[in-house]
């Protein structure tokens, strides 16, 4: 099935792997999963990909913005000062509109820091361009870490609408919900 297929293509267990109706899809059930209307916050880094704030204001959350620095990264500081803050932090490597990779030691750090605060979400619908930047190895390391993917970039299968998020057992039993 689409599940096992996808689980060895991306090195990791089935019951790790959620299909929706592309990598869109996946991001506003991300929010409506683990976002209150009304109460919660995600965060986001401009320029950044758009539906992140679109599915955010569609749900009634609200929206943390920090712009990138100047070399393009998050500001990793900055995020984890705002972690007691928001419920869902949201990079994009490479990132849409920029192509820049976030960067590994940054990314380990603020997972660390944001466990048992907040899950870091990291949209990787580019990274078939860049396979050896995937940070789908660090889920076994962070049941924080949740990876989004989609078949419509590299596979050119936009039309067929297929997205997948990988993380950890219990976040994909709460998002399958």
């Amino acid at each position: 099935d689409v599940v096992t297929g996808y689980a060895t293509y991306a090195g990791v267990n089935p019951d790790q792997v959620l299909v929706s109706r592309g990598a869109d899809e996946a991001i506003e059930l991300l929010i409506r999963t683990f976002c209150e209307a009304g109460q919660d916050q995600i965060l986001i880094c401009p320029p950044t990909y758009g539906m992140y704030a679109i599915s955010a204001e569609t749900c009634g959350i609200g929206i943390v913005e920090l712009a990138l620095t100047a070399n393009r990264q998050p500001d990793w500081p900055a995020i984890a000062d705002r972690l007691s803050d928001v419920k869902l932090v949201f990079l994009c490597s490479p990132n849409n509109p920029t192509g820049d990779l976030v960067g590994r030691d940054g990314l380990i750090t603020l997972l660390e820091q944001a466990q048992n605060r907040a899950i870091v979400v990291v949209d990787e619908a580019y990274i078939e361009f860049c396979p050896a930047a995937t940070v789908v190895d660090l889920l076994a390391r962070f049941p924080n870490l949740v990876v989004t993917r989609t078949l419509s970039k590299a596979f050119a299968l936009a039309g067929i609408r297929c997205g997948f998020t990988l993380a950890h057992p219990d976040l994909i039993a709460m998002l399958a919900k």
